[in-house]
């Protein structure tokens, strides 16, 4: 039917009774939860009651971002994000626009000279996301990076393909993570190599910086995370992060950040290729909003309604995210009216509200209107019915720099293109990490006159 998520979703619209579903994985029972009420009760006391299955996260954690932000729990979570939080305050937004700004007119600039046509929109969006978070988490360029041959934004796409694909395969279900570390397969020597080569590659920019901050403090740029960091250590490093915990956030935010805005990116462009109306709105929009292109202002891009609505719409149509690592419950507790069981897998449908046609008609059609003039999405029955970045104590932390990121991205891009897709494409969504294309398109940007 063109989605993998299908039956869920005609499920969820026939019955009014469906919690989820429920399927054996080897020894464990698992909860796929898709029904609002419950997922609102797991995420807010999520903490009390379930951590992140070891066994899924085991080659995230051993190899690429062992203490990152993402992976960990309790108390560890609450002081890494209490720290993490003073880098995503209102003024860092404010001020690094104009480096968002010239890196998304510098990648145009730099396709109008190598080729406008048969793009891949993840690797091409991909290289300006993760530029964007080379330069205004980290402070330095990454387009000058390379691993192993490969640019490191690349590179960050392999490690971010490779380590759910490595925790599904079937060797790693009966044996876990002993064969793995073995490396008794060429695919195991090839993968644990890169994971490794790539965390010790990545360390050598954290090393480099922490040398510079200490021969001179006052080259520290407050508006890039890492020297924030690195500064926090050296001021007091009983209550700082360590060495390896800013090495892994530096991962995480690259791993993170760079692909599921990516994939944010890559999905709005195929629904503006297919109506192209609106392309035509948000660039009258930019016209009458925008005072000066080259100098965004932040009241001016949150002001722009259809650009909004379009980004949102997209959000809830394509999220990047349809579903979390899984969640294994530590005790017995009970869900509303569900006894969990100790040991029991679970894990979320984001879509568990977005498809549901009692709250947004014709909820498979690409309609951004019902983000405007108090159309369905603005006057929402709870907010937990659109959480794309999750809730509560584990909601995305860089979730206000995606935004604003896209809205700078595509303000330049409309600006200066249309965009179209091959017209005999056929878009069939698929589940992997992210839910994306099964086959991603190409796209094609066509200069204004």
């Amino acid at each position: 039917y063109g989605d993998a998520h299908h039956l869920l979703v005609k499920t969820i619209n026939t019955d009014p009774n469906f919690i989820g579903t429920t399927s054996p994985l080897g020894d464990r029972c698992t909860v796929f939860l898709t029904s609002m009420k419950h997922i609102k009760a797991l995420l807010q006391n999520q903490a009390d009651n379930v951590i992140k299955h070891q066994k899924f996260i085991w080659p995230w954690k051993e190899y690429v971002t062992k203490t990152s932000i993402t992976f960990r729990e309790g108390d560890d979570h609450k002081r890494l994000r209490r720290i993490l939080a003073k880098s995503f305050h209102f003024d860092y937004l404010k001020r690094n626009i104009p480096v968002i700004s010239k890196i998304a007119k510098e990648a145009f600039d730099d396709l109008e000279i190598s080729g406008l046509t048969d793009l891949h929109p993840l690797i091409e969006m991909g290289a300006i996301t993760g530029e964007v978070i080379g330069r205004t988490f980290f402070g330095f360029d990454h387009k000058k990076a390379f691993y192993r041959g490969k640019k490191i934004t690349d590179a960050v796409f392999f490690v971010e393909t490779e380590a759910p694909m490595l925790s599904q395969t079937l060797l790693y279900q009966i044996f876990g993570p002993k064969l793995v570390k073995l490396q008794l397969t060429p695919y195991h020597k090839r993968t644990v190599s890169f994971f490794k080569g790539f965390r010790e590659y990545c360390s050598t920019f954290v090393a480099k910086r922490k040398e510079e901050l200490r021969a001179d403090p006052g080259k520290a740029n407050l508006d890039n995370l890492i020297d924030g960091l690195l500064l926090q250590q050296f001021e007091d490093e009983k209550n700082a992060m360590s060495d390896p915990e800013i090495l892994d956030q530096y991962i995480v935010f690259f791993l993170a950040g760079q692909q599921t805005t990516a994939h944010w990116l890559t999905m709005i462009l195929y629904c503006l290729a297919k109506n192209p109306q609106y392309v035509d709105k948000i660039r009258n929009e930019i016209k009458t909003t925008i005072t000066d292109i080259n100098n965004l202002d932040y009241n001016e891009l949150t002001n722009m309604v259809y650009l909004n609505a379009v980004m949102k719409e997209v959000l809830r149509l394509y999220p990047p995210v349809h579903m979390f690592f899984f969640r294994e419950a530590i005790r017995d507790f009970q869900l509303c009216e569900l006894k969990i069981k100790k040991g029991t897998l679970l894990n979320v449908f984001l879509g568990h509200s977005v498809y549901n046609e009692k709250i947004f008609k014709n909820a498979r059609n690409f309609d951004p209107t019902r983000w405007m003039d108090q159309g369905e999405g603005t006057n929402l029955p709870d907010p937990f019915c659109l959480i794309p970045f999750s809730a509560g104590d584990h909601s995305c932390i860089g979730q206000h720099m995606a935004w604003l990121q896209i809205r700078i991205i595509l303000i330049h891009l409309i600006s200066r293109f249309n965009v179209t897709v091959p017209e005999d494409y056929k878009l069939i969504m698929t589940q992997r990490l992210a839910y994306e294309p099964l086959e991603f398109f190409k796209i094609s940007l066509h200069k204004l006159k």
